[in-house]
């Protein structure tokens, strides 16, 4: 297995208390997660991070402190993957989804319960609708082998 960095956001809207969600796939088999992706050679976390949000929400964002860190082993790709995710603040931009690899569909503001269910992936610990003001201390989990 590989090993690889992925970086995503946790973008909360402190006002109406949602988080925004990129749903990936295809029509017919997708998943909802934080925005993000691989991090490429010679960038930084913050860097990869800053790209691929822009690139799947068409938001600027800043960057701020790690919410977690997951390992996971997918399969089918045959990756050791760290995905770090960082809470994140939009800067400027408008709603755009301009994903060069062609596969997030779409970028969606959930309120807290509605994302939890949308990513039932994410350990118990690591739910949204119980974590306070979005600056909770940082999380690791290592989630084991997944069917990807």
């Amino acid at each position: 297995m590989q090993r690889v960095t992925y970086v995503n956001a946790l973008i909360m809207d402190e006002k109406t208390r949602r988080v925004l969600l990129v749903k990936n796939g295809t029509p017919d088999s997708f998943y909802w997660s934080f925005p993000g992706g691989k991090v490429e050679g010679g960038e930084s976390l913050e860097q990869s991070l800053v790209r691929e949000v822009r690139e799947e929400t068409g938001f600027l964002v800043e960057v701020g402190k790690i919410f977690c860190v997951r390992e996971v082993l997918f399969r089918r790709r045959r990756e050791h993957a760290l995905i770090f995710t960082f809470h994140a603040k939009i800067a400027g931009g408008e709603p755009a989804v301009s994903d060069p690899d062609g596969e997030v569909l779409e970028a969606r503001w959930m309120d807290l319960r509605e994302a939890d269910e949308a990513m039932p992936y994410i350990p118990a610990h690591m739910r949204l609708a119980g974590q306070g003001s979005g600056t909770s201390s940082a999380f690791y989990h290592f989630h084991g082998e997944a069917d990807v």
